[in-house]
């Protein structure tokens, strides 16, 4: 008896491993396109480019602000910087680094 009830957990267990991973598989396959629509509503239809230029550059000037007061080292006001501006630029302002963008429209 005792050998079925672990058999039944067993499986109750493996079946809600199963079912967690289809939903974290489903999660991740639709998570590109929930980003791209939302870029699109609230990022991409809602500024211009000049202006979502002029908050990718106030972002990096402020992270470069911030980690030099966090620490003055020039290597990683830089670095931090430049991860910031390449990281935020690829999410705000695509056409930075994609210039068919700007002629696409």
């Amino acid at each position: 008896m005792e050998n079925k009830e672990q058999q039944n957990v067993l499986c109750e267990t493996k079946q809600q491993v199963c079912e967690n991973y289809v939903a974290f598989q489903n999660f991740f396959e639709q998570l590109p396109n929930q980003i791209t629509s939302l870029k699109k509503q609230y990022i991409l239809d809602m500024a211009t480019v000049n202006s979502r230029f002029v908050i990718l550059c106030l972002g990096a000037l402020s992270s470069a602000a911030l980690t030099a007061r966090i620490s003055p080292s020039f290597i990683k006001v830089t670095r931090n910087t430049v991860l910031t501006y390449v990281g935020a630029g690829l999410f705000v302002v695509p056409e930075v680094f994609n210039p068919y963008l700007i002629f696409r429209q």
